[in-house]
């Protein structure tokens, strides 16, 4: 069973993401992980899917025929980050200028002071090119402490620590 993730455009309607679910069933395919935010987009949808590759062929084409696939995104990769950020004015500033540097869009994103000098920012990351996630990862623990909490294509053992310089 491989995994794949999906970029869908779905109206905000009665019954949208049970004709996904529907489509994905039909196809022996499981819905691993989802992530939708209305404040962010009323109608885009990250789903990560695990199927046999024959099915994400004809989830691909029955999702297409529906008008629900933005475009296929095949290398994309969403993955769950929780980055420790000081509690302070804009500290979070510049991992979004790194984010911005690799042009990274944010499906989702959560945090909330809890009287401590830090906040976690768990993120999810819309990466279109896995090819920088690497670099990515690097440039952020440069200055903060980042964990990765998902990503089926890398090792999660590895958790970023910031600069001790």
């Amino acid at each position: 069973m491989s995994r794949k993730s999906y970029v869908t455009i779905m109206p905000d309607k009665t019954g949208a993401f049970m004709l996904v679910s529907k489509i994905i069933a039909k196809h022996n395919g499981n819905i691993v992980r989802v992530s939708y935010n209305k404040a962010v987009d009323l109608h885009m949808l990250f789903l990560d899917v695990g199927a046999a590759a024959e099915s994400h062929l004809k989830i691909d084409q029955e999702l297409g025929n529906v008008g629900y696939l933005k475009n296929e995104i095949s290398e994309a990769r969403v993955i769950e980050v929780d980055i420790k950020i000081p509690d302070k004015e804009v500290a979070v500033l510049p991992v979004l200028k790194i984010l911005d540097s690799y042009d990274i869009n944010i499906p989702y994103l959560n945090s909330s002071a809890n009287g401590t000098p830090y906040q976690n920012f768990k993120m999810g990351l819309l990466i279109e090119n896995p090819d920088v996630i690497k670099m990515l990862l690097d440039d952020i623990s440069e200055i903060y402490q980042i964990d990765i909490i998902d990503y089926d294509d890398f090792e999660k053992k590895d958790i970023y620590h910031p600069c001790r310089c």
